[in-house]
């Protein structure tokens, strides 16, 4: 799955989140409404290709934010795999920090 494929899941699958394109790599990280950032940041997750041929590259923003590390994973699966990701990290971010 492409960063674009993704860009386009959660466009149709998670409306609230504002998809912001990245260059070196490219990509796209996701912000729970307007984008913020630095210690106050809204961002849920960020997926990136770093070569053509490799898998995208999730890093989960909210985990990594509470964990203290960054939190990246190849990811392979499929949409509904995505959306319990994104789900998650949505959830995490409520709890957290409260609503964007």
């Amino acid at each position: 799955m492409s960063p674009d494929k993704i860009c386009s899941i959660v466009e149709m699958r998670f409306p609230m989140l504002i998809a912001e394109e990245r260059n070196n790599p490219d990509g796209y990280s996701f912000f729970l409404g307007a984008p913020r950032r630095g210690s106050d940041s809204n961002r849920i997750i960020r997926a990136v290709r770093r070569n053509e041929s490799g898998p995208v590259q999730l890093k989960l923003a909210v985990s990594s934010r509470i964990e203290g590390e960054d939190k990246e994973v190849s990811f392979e699966g499929g949409e509904e795999s995505l959306v319990k990701l994104i789900e998650l990290e949505i959830k995490l971010y409520e709890e957290r920090f409260g609503k964007a």
